[in-house]
């Protein structure tokens, strides 16, 4: 799976990025809502908020949805594998 790398300003609309394994998203501005797409009903269920400085690891190849909380502006990050 292939990583977009680069910055991406977000919104109130979620926003699908493939990660592969290793790769990281880091807030670098606002808050950033995440939601990672899984056939696990334990593991989609669970959202996660990352404060400005806050980083998520894709632990394996994952599909995640990022937003602004609360539709606020937001920036994100991505580095990793590509």
């Amino acid at each position: 799976m292939s990583t977009r790398q680069g910055h991406w300003i977000l919104g109130p609309e979620p926003l699908r990025i493939p990660l592969g394994l290793g790769s990281y998203l880091i807030c670098v501005e606002g808050i950033v809502w995440l939601t990672q797409q899984s056939a696990a009903l334990d593991a989609a269920l669970r959202d996660t908020l990352l404060a400005c400085g806050e980083r998520f690891c894709a632990g394996h190849e994952t599909v995640v949805f990022v937003s602004g909380f609360r539709g606020r502006p937001a920036r994100v990050v991505i580095r990793g594998t590509g």
